[in-house]
């Protein structure tokens, strides 16, 4: 997951930073990048390094964990949108029980209408097709 954050045009950059400071950047230093990087830029206070991986920290209320969000690479947010709208058991989740499973996993700028986007085109191509089984490719990384 490391190689594929560092070769992504949004989160590279980012990772990269975080491996060089643990102090913010200045904003000149993000001016140039795409607005998903200047996005994660703002919300530095926020991620994390584990492992080479970049995460997202999520303060729980009322006494729970901290949640780690996994920082998505573009590569594998439509596969990961669809394993939390499919599941390989679950079956189809509803539409809203599906944001909610996107937002406690993962992170990235945009998600939540990539993931409106992908599970409305999802629902449509069942609708023509009337085919609702996985597609077993996208469940090999």
């Amino acid at each position: 997951m490391s190689e594929l954050q560092n070769s992504d045009l949004d989160i590279g950059p980012i990772l990269r930073l975080c491996l060089q400071q643990s102090e913010q950047p200045r904003p000149e230093e993000v001016l140039p990048e795409t607005e998903a990087t200047r996005t994660l830029w703002g919300q530095w206070h926020c991620l994390v390094l584990r492992n080479g991986v970049l995460y997202r920290v999520v303060h729980a209320k009322n006494g729970r964990p901290v949640t780690l969000l996994l920082i998505l690479p573009v590569i594998k947010r439509t596969e990961f949108i669809r394993r939390c709208h499919e599941g390989m058991t679950a079956g189809h989740r509803a539409f809203l029980a599906t944001l909610n499973q996107v937002r406690r996993r993962g992170f990235w700028p945009g998600w939540r209408r990539m993931s409106i986007d992908t599970v409305d085109s999802t629902t449509r191509v069942v609708a023509i097709t009337g085919d609702d089984s996985p597609d077993q490719d996208h469940y090999n990384p």
